[in-house]
């Protein structure tokens, strides 16, 4: 079974953390646990090309990523750390699934 860990590499707002593009791979980052004040165990992850969503033990639904149209459910852009999506609060989450920047939970 999962430990409820969230882990992730690359962007994360801090430049020093982001992966190099280089062929040696000198600078790349080894994935790191998520830890974000209130964010608590995940259940479920579902990636995209451009978006990610996380359904946490308790069904709260954060997302990041990038995306157009409002896509990832909350005022931000773009953003590289999980948002919780206020507008899903009433609901109790337990699946979801991405395409692109459409997203879908149940």
């Amino acid at each position: 079974g999962s430990n409820g860990n969230l882990l992730g590499h690359g962007p994360t707002g801090n430049p020093q953390n982001h992966v190099s593009t280089s062929r040696e791979f000198a600078s790349v980052c080894p994935p790191r646990r998520v830890e974000l004040e209130g964010f608590g165990p995940v259940a479920e992850v579902s990636c995209s090309t451009y978006t990610n969503v996380a359904i946490l033990m308790d069904g709260r639904v954060f997302s990041w990523g990038d995306a157009d149209g409002n896509a990832l459910g909350h005022d931000r852009h773009e953003c590289h750390t999980p948002q919780w999506i206020r507008s899903l609060r009433w609901q109790r989450v337990s699946h979801g699934a991405l395409a692109y920047t459409n997203a879908a939970v149940a």
